[in-house]
């Protein structure tokens, strides 16, 4: 298991296509990794919180 955290504030226009970066990444026989994605949010005053929370219900645990 690969472990990726992410710090994150203010951020809603460019969070998504880092964890759709991040969950994307394959080994070189083609296969997905099995990757454990940390989110941490530091009080964003944006949107970020809710790009994020759209991932919930695609994925295990996030």
């Amino acid at each position: 298991m690969i472990s990726v955290i992410i710090p994150l504030y203010n951020r809603e226009n460019t969070i998504v296509d880092s964890i759709h970066s991040v969950l994307n990444q394959k080994r070189t026989n083609g296969k997905l990794f099995n990757i454990e994605l940390i989110v941490v949010d530091d009080c964003s005053n944006d949107r970020s919180v809710g790009s994020v929370a759209k991932f919930e219900n695609q994925t295990s645990p996030l």
